[in-house]
């Protein structure tokens, strides 16, 4: 799966180069991955078998990102191999390596906050503007009266983010809902919850 990046579009002059260095990283336009990722939201409408809610065209979104992110941490490792030594022992590092490297990576801006809830093992990072939603528009059935989506295509990085911290070695649920507002149409926020064995070894580590 090829990621889009914020200085990923390029002139035509650029995208039509016919050499690169062996080492340049490969960039994809925003428009055409905003074309492929389209594609791939139809899809989960239809495929297996069409959906009959919502909830179940989010589930697939987010179970194609969850092996989106496994492969993205592989190659992350794989262009840095001291990554490997440097992978976080904390849930709290391991956030921090999202919020501060892995996101702006991978959706092509740092993600806007990162809060823990009040009371609860549930931890939240913020984007006002998620890369994949800048040019989708879902058809008329999941809008509301006043232009308010029903349906959030961001589940599929919700799912890049579950992936992602599973490979890393903390396993998470992670939930995707949409919370706009008057100047964030598609603000999001990806809920974590960190599985049981995840906190127990935090507590072990911090003795």
């Amino acid at each position: 799966m090829l990621m889009p990046y914020r200085d990923s579009v390029r002139s035509s002059k650029s995208d039509k180069a016919s050499s690169r260095t062996a080492n340049e990283e490969v960039k994809v336009s925003l428009s055409a991955f905003s074309f492929l990722f389209s594609e791939m939201c139809t899809r989960a409408h239809n495929t297996p078998s069409k959906a009959s809610n919502v909830e179940e065209i989010e589930q697939r979104l987010t179970s194609l990102g969850v092996l989106v992110g496994a492969r993205l941490i592989m190659l992350s490792s794989l262009k840095d191999p001291l990554e490997l030594q440097r992978r976080p022992i904390t849930i709290e590092g391991a956030l921090k390596l999202f919020q501060d490297k892995l996101w702006s990576r991978w959706f092509g801006k740092p993600a806007n906050d990162l809060q823990r809830e009040t009371g609860s093992d549930r931890f939240f990072i913020f984007d006002t503007e998620p890369i994949v939603l800048r040019y989708v528009y879902p058809s008329p059935e999941y809008l509301d009266g006043e232009g308010r989506w029903s349906i959030n295509y961001a589940s599929f990085m919700g799912g890049i983010v579950e992936g992602a911290l599973k490979a890393i070695g903390f396993a998470a649920e992670v939930l995707t809902y949409h919370q706009p507002e008057p100047s964030k149409p598609h603000q999001s926020i990806f809920a974590i919850s960190f599985a049981k064995h995840v906190w127990d070894r935090e507590r072990r580590v911090r003795g």
